[in-house]
């Protein structure tokens, strides 16, 4: 039995899970076809855009700037200090958003 090097405990209102990661535990990883996919959202990193996403049946908008991308998730930065990871199949649309010269801020 390996040595366990990190025990996190998640509680939340659905769950009360532990989880631990034993030495050597993530040899076992399975990463064929990891990269094989097609980056969609690259075009946007970096740059200001509003994400329609699906939260339950409602269709809201989330102003945010994508961050990166793995082949389930686009992950996206809220306000600095606040970055979450959304599922991909969860994007209904992504819009740049434009600022008009007269308008920003040097």
């Amino acid at each position: 039995m390996g040595q366990i090097l990190y025990s996190i405990h998640v509680t939340n209102a659905c769950a009360d899970t532990e989880v631990n990661l034993k030495k050597g535990s993530l040899t076992k990883m399975i990463a064929d076809g990891t990269k094989d996919f097609s980056p969609a959202y690259t075009a946007w990193v970096g740059k200001p855009v509003v994400m329609l996403v699906v939260i339950r049946d409602c269709h809201v908008p989330v102003p945010c700037r994508i961050v990166g991308e793995s082949a389930a998730d686009v992950r996206v930065c809220i306000q600095p200090g606040w970055e979450l990871n959304v599922l991909k199949e969860l994007i209904l649309a992504v819009e740049e958003v434009v600022v008009s010269a007269g308008a920003r801020v040097d």
